[in-house]
């Protein structure tokens, strides 16, 4: 906050006297909640409390402004506190989204930046959902594509594996 002084002078030996006031100009603030967030692929929405006395701006980098908008809310009964709404779209592609929401004060240069981590869709997607073998059996190399750690489960005992190689592109045999 703003904040004023005073400063007598006195004289020694007499009775004059004279006020100095002295006004102090409050120092800018500009605070978030949360520094950073990681949230589910689902839609959503979440609220970062802002803590300010100057106003300021909510940048959002153009290439992530197709999933991610800001909704500013009233302020709240606190004096300077504000709500900023920001709103996630689902990630249905198979990679994790990263952005960085950065608050900034307008005409100056506070900021307080808020680093956001989206989670993927997962997926396991094979290079084919169905093998012929032969009849005296032999090892069937099976391809997949995968974006998260996976585990094999048989319904048989005729099956079993030899090799696994658990990356992006698995495989076994």
């Amino acid at each position: 906050d703003d904040r004023i002084g005073h400063v007598e002078v006195k004289q020694n030996n007499g009775t004059k006297s004279a006020i100095v006031t002295i006004c102090q100009k409050a120092a800018f603030g500009l605070f978030i909640s949360d520094n950073s967030l990681c949230i589910t692929k689902d839609a959503q929405t979440h609220t970062v409390e802002v803590m300010n006395n100057t106003d300021f701006d909510v940048l959002i980098a153009e290439e992530d402004q197709s999933w991610i908008s800001v909704n500013e809310l009233p302020n709240t009964k606190a004096l300077d506190c504000k709500l900023v709404e920001i709103v996630f779209s689902e990630n249905t592609t198979y990679q994790p989204r990263y952005s960085s929401i950065v608050f900034k004060q307008k005409d100056g240069d506070l900021t307080e930046t808020l680093y956001v981590t989206q989670e993927q869709t997962d997926v396991i997607i094979p290079e084919q959902n169905e093998y012929s073998i032969e009849a005296i059996g032999g090892t069937l190399i099976i391809n997949f594509e995968t974006n998260d750690t996976v585990s094999y489960v048989f319904d048989c005992d005729w099956i079993s594996v030899s090799d696994i190689n658990n990356s992006e592109f698995g495989s076994l045999s």
